[in-house]
């Protein structure tokens, strides 16, 4: 008979087998050696495996190594924050709550100071991911449509730098709402020819006239507030 026989004896997700082939390994104290007495488990799993005596008794061993891939993977809620590297959605995402409503983050003034906030749903990274999903690519970023709402599912797309370029408050509009950028490319006009003529008041057949051509000009309060405004958010003064 076997002494302090373990057999049908769980130790976790561990159940013994049977007695395996005892071990023998060096120790500082015993010139002889030790001899480790085995035991054949079969994990919850299905994998058997050899463990020691010492570590069922003791505690160390519970599993096939299982129980701890599930333990990790039970702290893991979304993925895309782990400590390797976070993914570019999850950035944005941090940034994007940051601005919002952190006081002492960049560009707060102009997002959080000004009422942006961000919806109750997307205070979780998981809803935001489920609602906006990957981005296409590495160049595109997040936009919401109406630049003077609020960041939330229903006001959010990924663009382009270029993209987004178009659909800032800044944006220079001809009176048709159509952007300057793509008037000027349509028209065949240098942008910052057209923008200039555009912030001293130019409007329709003056600002794509005939490069040379002079007409008078009158800047309205309302224009020049708009450039100021402008030239505050880019940066410029």
């Amino acid at each position: 008979m076997i002494k302090n026989d373990l057999t049908g004896r769980r130790f976790g997700r561990l159940t013994v087998i049977r007695q395996g082939q005892s071990r023998r390994y060096r120790h500082r104290d015993r010139p002889e050696g030790c001899v480790a007495i085995v035991w054949v488990v079969k994990c919850d799993c299905g994998v058997e495996k050899d463990v020691e005596y010492g570590q069922l008794m003791k505690g160390h061993t519970r599993s096939c190594g299982c129980l701890q891939r599930d333990l990790r993977q039970a702290r893991i809620t979304h993925g895309h924050a782990r400590k390797a590297g976070s993914t570019p959605e999850y950035g944005l995402w941090k940034t994007m709550r940051s601005r919002c409503q952190n006081p002492k983050a960049r560009g707060y003034e102009i997002y959080g100071g000004r009422g942006i906030s961000v919806c109750e749903r997307w205070y979780r990274f998981e809803n935001f991911i489920a609602d906006m999903g990957r981005r296409p690519s590495d160049a595109h970023m997040i936009d919401r449509i109406d630049p003077d709402g609020d960041y939330g599912p229903d006001n959010c797309r990924w663009v382009t730098r270029q993209e987004q370029n178009l659909n800032k408050r800044c944006t220079l509009r001809d009176d048709d709402g159509e952007p300057l950028i793509l008037k000027a490319a349509r028209m065949g006009i240098n942008y910052g020819t057209m923008a200039s003529r555009f912030r001293n008041g130019d409007r329709g057949e003056s600002l794509v006239r005939p490069i040379g051509t002079r007409v008078k000009r009158c800047v309205s309060q309302k224009n020049q507030k708009r450039e100021k405004q402008c030239r505050t958010e880019t940066g410029h003064t």
